[in-house]
């Protein structure tokens, strides 16, 4: 028999910049408690670490965990601001599927402890149509482009990677005023519009390309569903005329042995015939 093959589940893509989701109550008390634990522990294994760890969390008390649980709402709150504003500058980021509009899109919370996390049904991605017009960079990405390598030609940030200075170059975009945003994002609904017209022609021709598709594969099935039916009614044909051969050949049998059975009666009663007139 053959052996079941278990299908991985894609891990769904994140946007490059999405703001990073804080630690639960556990995850911030294993991340405080890790070294310690390593440190009396060197032999064991990650695993085996994970497991004392968790031990440690279910031997504490509930005043303890709940000064946890109070710092990852806490954090989570701030998390939801960030959240909101992200997706309010990203739009595109949005449409694409990379973001979703609330930022609780998993049943963790500060109560949680290490437990599994509900198993979301996933849509399949659209392959992408290389011929599809590009959306306009929103303001922030505008500035994030801009500013990138300027922080990479920094000395002080010779050592960072890019993430650091992804972060850096974003909390420098909060602290910028409307005014100091403007241009950004005044050059971005500029492209907007124009994009705007360029995505409805594409949309139209690419109405008139998949109708002309599908007519197309309608055909072709068509002429295949024929030839099929064709087929199958030349093998029914063929298989009705061997049978008919068939029984005609068992029919034409029987009769000859019918007709040798008689002429032989027949030569058994010229026989008698014979003895008759010798005793005569």
């Amino acid at each position: 028999m053959a052996k079941k093959t278990k299908s991985r589940r894609r891990k769904k893509k994140k946007h490059s910049l999405t703001p990073k989701r804080p630690l639960t109550a556990y995850f911030m008390f294993a991340s405080d408690v890790r070294q310690e634990v390593r440190a009396a522990h060197p032999d064991k294994r990650v695993t085996e670490i994970t497991k004392v760890i968790a031990k440690k969390w279910h031997a504490l008390t509930e005043t303890k965990k709940t000064e946890y649980k109070n710092k990852y709402v806490a954090a989570k709150k701030v998390y939801d601001g960030v959240y909101a504003e992200f997706v309010a500058e990203h739009p595109s980021a949005l449409e694409m599927g990379f973001l979703t509009q609330s930022s609780d899109t998993d049943s963790s919370s500060g109560s949680d402890d290490g437990k599994k996390k509900k198993k979301q049904k996933k849509k399949k991605k659209k392959k992408k149509d290389p011929n599809a017009p590009r959306r306009p960079l929103t303001g922030y990405f505008r500035f994030m482009s801009e500013q990138r390598p300027i922080f990479k030609s920094k000395p002080k940030n010779k050592d960072k990677n890019g993430t650091q200075i992804r972060d850096a170059i974003t909390s420098k975009w909060k602290t910028m005023s409307a005014e100091q945003k403007e241009p950004y994002t005044k050059a971005y609904k500029k492209e907007k519009k124009t994009f705007d017209v360029t995505w409805k022609k594409y949309q139209a021709e690419k109405k008139k390309r998949d109708e002309a598709e599908a007519k197309l594969n309608k055909k072709k099935n068509k002429h295949k569903h024929k030839k099929h039916k064709r087929v199958s009614s030349g093998s029914e044909s063929v298989s009705s005329g061997s049978e008919s051969s068939r029984s005609g050949s068992s029919s034409s049998g029987s009769d000859s042995g019918s007709g040798s059975g008689s002429g032989s009666g027949s030569s058994g009663g010229s026989y008698s015939s014979s003895e008759e007139s010798v005793s005569d």
